[in-house]
């Protein structure tokens, strides 16, 4: 039996030949007077001598002649006897038992020389394993094995005690065929050594490959240690394994504990006695004795001079099951016999070796899969549920997953033993550049991009980048930021900071209500509430939710940004107050529903996932009015009819339009909040981790229920400042002054949008309608119908 040597990153030569230099030094060390004299102790060259020795001897051990030659004999003493048993004579077994003493000397000669010359080898796994393998050879060696059991085939001239002789050993044949049977079962852990041949055979080629280049040698060997210490950990459990398994699964068998009857032999002899005078003895003494056995008697029955004569014991048979009862026939005789405690024996049997084989299979897959899931299985499942994870959602916390692959990395180094350690960081790695270049595909594709990610990634994937559209229903926010180029000469390099903590807030908050940030455009940024991938399976409950959500982030972008600690300091920076009076930072919200075709734009050099439609003009459209009404925000029609009630309550129609002439009239909104109210940089400079843990439970709080959604908005105190000014009487005031509007009666409209001023000074819709009536000395023109046509903005 061969085993590898222990140190996978060295020979076994050089590893000895350094144990014999560290022997010379020693002795050189302890004695001074051999550097003067020259001179070498006896017993140093007897160690010396012996470590040399073993090497040699492993050395020719591990050889390819004697590898071969081993594998030979080992396949041989796997087939040899079932061969000889199958194909020849009694007058060829000499030739087989010889063949099997050679076989069994060699195998001995064998483990004594591996004991001899290799240190870990002795009492170890295998060791036993080839004494064991080797025991199961005796009964292939056929005048050793009969001297054993005593089976004596010779006995004189007389015919007769050769006959006794043959009855003898037939018998003691029959009783040792179990034992037998059981020890030829060890014969199939040779099996182990043809693997470990072929491991030997390979492992030498390999070794006159790598002598070619050390250093590649090296490197080799450290690969290599992970693979075949599982390796050798598997084997070692798969025959322990199956040790367990041969040695007691013949207990569950029933001829293990019942014995074999003779019921026809004794229903052969009653039959024969029928009419004859001792008959009536030898029946009754025949249910005598079977009545009181552990299979009693309970049926039996004979026919006499045409007549039946029936012995029953009480017990109908026909109450038993098939298995329970055995029926035994002689001409006109019959007798059936009870064997429920053999049937229930046997049951019993059944119930536990199928609890023996269950648990067997149970602690063995335990076994096989504890290291391997630990070491190679569970950090190629991770990477595959990563990728995954990628092409399948889209919904990335980059935080979030820099501390779950930092757990990850904790968890796996806290089983490891060191010289495992830089594997699994290896593998660490992998998973954890995965995971990155992952988070960078969903920031950069963003939406938009999603089909790209999941086709590519996907196992059967391809990756094609640009290709054919898909149709779909959702709800696009356009955002600009005003003063932008004033702010970018003025803050220079520092506008990237500037701007990206927009972003943030912005991206954010879209998160959270369940949008997604499409495109970043310099001063502006498009959001997507994405409804339904075909317009056709749009429900009314979708669009309130998706309506209702994009309306409360764009409250929660308004005040995220006037209360950012951060931007705080730009609303005080001495550059941006010269340059703009009171400088603030304002932004602009549109907000439209409709269809797009969402898909990538570009070539194989560049792409960019985008949305083409009508509605994303429309949307950046409604943004440009914000600057016109003097307002935040601009939500269209499409958007507030699918509002629920108390948010519908809270915008406002400010205006009727047409972007042209004879298109279709639309009516516009805002939802009116006063950031003036809220103190600028209101927010406590938290740390990013802390707020994003918090916006987390918040997301998890809302999906897919605006009502919570809304509940959570409208109970802050920011959120109940910034629309505390806007009453029902104002409201009321407005609607009022607006219908007239419409109604070209501008004169009435005048003194109603004059009494809103009264209760709200710097009201945008209120000044912005009366200076277009202004335009016309407060009296409509005959063309007015009630609608502003865009294109005269």
């Amino acid at each position: 039996m061969k085993v590898y040597p222990e140190n996978y990153g060295e020979s076994i030569d050089t590893k000895q030949d350094k144990e014999s230099e560290l022997l010379y030094t020693s002795r050189q060390v302890s004695n001074p007077d051999c550097i003067i004299n020259n001179s070498i102790p006896s017993p140093q060259i007897k160690i010396e001598n012996l470590v040399g020795m073993q090497t040699k001897v492993y050395k020719k051990l591990e050889s390819k002649g004697i590898t071969v030659l081993m594998t030979i004999i080992t396949i041989y003493s796997l087939y040899g006897d079932d061969i000889r048993i199958s194909f020849t004579s009694k007058n060829s077994d000499i030739i087989f038992f010889s063949l099997a003493t050679v076989c069994c000397f060699l195998f001995l000669l064998e483990i004594f020389m591996m004991f001899y010359a290799k240190k870990h080898y002795r009492w170890s796994f295998y060791f036993w394993l080839d004494i064991l393998a080797t025991i199961s050879l005796i009964p292939d060696i056929g005048w050793l094995w009969e001297s054993i059991v005593g089976i004596n085939m010779s006995g004189g001239n007389l015919k007769t005690k050769k006959v006794q002789n043959a009855i003898k050993a037939s018998r003691l044949g029959t009783r040792t065929s179990k034992v037998v049977r059981f020890i030829r079962m060890f014969r199939l852990f040779r099996i182990v050594k043809l693997y470990k041949n072929a491991q030997m055979l390979k492992g030498n080629e390999d070794f006159e490959e790598e002598e070619a280049d050390d250093y590649e040698k090296d490197n080799s060997g450290q690969a290599m240690y992970v693979g075949e210490k599982l390796s050798e950990l598997v084997t070692k459990r798969v025959i322990s394994i199956v040790l367990v398994m041969l040695m007691i699964l013949p207990l569950f068998d029933s001829d293990f504990y019942v014995s074999n009857f003779n019921w026809e032999n004794d229903l052969i002899i009653i039959n024969e006695l029928i009419g004859k005078n001792s008959f009536e003895k030898v029946k009754n003494i025949f249910i005598e004795l079977q009545t009181s056995t552990q299979y009693p008697l309970i049926h039996f029955l004979y026919e006499d001079n045409g007549s039946d004569y029936i012995w029953d014991s009480g017990i109908d048979y026909n109450d038993l099951r098939y298995e329970e009862i055995y029926y035994s026939s002689q001409n006109t005789t019959i007798a059936i016999f009870d064997l429920r405690q053999s049937s229930q024996l046997i049951g019993i049997l059944d119930i536990s070796r199928t609890i023996f084989v269950t648990l067997m299979f149970s602690l063995g897959t335990l076994f096989f899969s504890r290291d391997l899931e630990k070491k190679i299985i569970n950090p190629i499942k991770n990477m595959i549920a990563r990728i995954q994870m990628i092409s399948q959602t889209l919904d990335f916390n980059l935080s979030h997953q820099k501390t779950k692959t930092q757990h990850l990395k904790t968890s796996k180094f806290s089983f490891c033993k060191d010289n495992s350690k830089e594997y699994l960081q290896e593998i660490v790695f992998i998973e954890k550049t995965i995971m990155q270049i992952g988070i960078l595909l969903v920031l950069v594709f963003g939406e938009a991009g999603a089909r790209i990610i999941r086709n590519s990634l996907s196992l059967e994937g391809e990756l094609i980048l640009c290709d054919e559209g898909v149709k779909i229903y959702a709800i696009f926010c356009f955002c600009d930021i005003r003063n932008f180029t004033d702010i970018t000469e003025e803050l220079q390099e520092e506008v990237m900071l500037f701007i990206n903590e927009i972003a943030y807030i912005i991206h954010m908050y879209a998160y959270i209500y369940q949008g997604a940030a499409n495109k970043n455009v310099g001063d502006a940024f498009l959001l997507v509430w994405k409804v339904a991938e075909n317009t056709d399976e749009c429900l009314a409950i979708d669009l309130q939710i998706s309506s209702d959500l994009a309306v409360l982030s764009l409250v929660k972008m308004i005040t995220g940004i006037r209360k950012s600690p951060f931007l705080l300091k730009y609303r005080q920076n001495l550059k941006l107050n010269a340059r703009m009076t009171d400088f603030d930072i304002k932004i602009g919200f549109g907000l439209h529903m409709g269809w797009a075709i969402e898909g990538p734009i570009g070539s194989e050099y560049k792409i960019d996932p985008t949305y083409l439609s009508p509605h994303v003009n429309a949307v950046a459209f409604l943004e440009n009015l914000t600057k016109y009404y003097g307002i935040q925000c601009v939500i269209s029609e499409n958007v507030y009819q699918f509002l629920s009630k108390p948010l519908r309550d809270k915008c406002r129609n400010i205006d009727r339009m047409a972007q042209y002439e004879f298109e279709e009239i639309f009516n516009i909104y805002c939802f009116d909040v006063n950031v003036l109210k809220i103190t600028s940089g209101g927010y406590k400079d938290r740390a990013r981790k802390k707020i994003d843990r918090k916006m987390q439970k918040i997301r998890r709080l809302i999906k897919g229920d605006a009502s919570v959604a809304y509940a959570i908005t409208a109970s802050s105190k920011s959120f109940q400042t910034m629309t505390y000014d806007f009453t029902e009487d104002f409201y009321n005031t407005f609607a009022k002054a607006l219908n007239f509007y419409f109604d070209g009666l501008w004169q009435n409209s005048r003194i109603a949008f004059n009494d809103v001023l009264n209760i709200m000074p710097h009201d945008g819709p209120s000044l912005t309608i009366l200076n277009y009536m202004k335009n016309y000395n407060y009296i409509s023109p005959g063309s007015w119908k009630g609608v502003r046509i865009a294109n005269n903005f």
